[in-house]
């Protein structure tokens, strides 16, 4: 059954994991998303949807030690996984069912898109 999200008032809690290293062993700018978890909530805090997917780095394809052992994650996960712009696709197909995402095929609005709808007041400037 497919929820009618116009009708509810929901909430989506997003659990975004990235590379990282020991006492920052590459600068923040290069650090890439390897995990998304959602799950979204209706008004009366039942589940009516969820989502988890790990995503192959480009950037720094070996995870670290410190990195998996901090996140859990493993190089093995993260090697069969997809690349960002398809599980972010998915993400957004999960999640698209009326509630106000933006279609998000454009990978350059991906970010800014998705942060103007959950986090209203938030400008390019401000992401840092």
């Amino acid at each position: 059954m497919r929820v009618n999200w116009k009708h509810h008032r929901h909430y989506i809690f997003l659990d975004l994991e990235a590379t990282c290293a020991k006492d920052n062993g590459f600068a923040r700018s290069e650090r890439e998303t390897i995990e998304i978890g959602a799950v979204a909530l209706d008004a009366g805090r039942a589940v009516v949807g969820e989502f988890q997917e790990y995503i192959r780095p480009v950037h720094h394809r070996t995870l670290t030690a410190f990195c998996t052992e901090l996140t859990g994650i493993t190089q093995r996960q993260v090697d069969a996984a997809a690349f960002f712009p398809h599980v972010f696709a998915r993400f957004s197909a999960a999640f698209s069912d009326g509630i106000g995402l933006p279609d998000l095929a454009n990978p350059k609005n991906y970010t800014l898109n998705l942060v103007a709808r959950l986090a209203p007041g938030v400008t390019r400037e401000t992401l840092g």
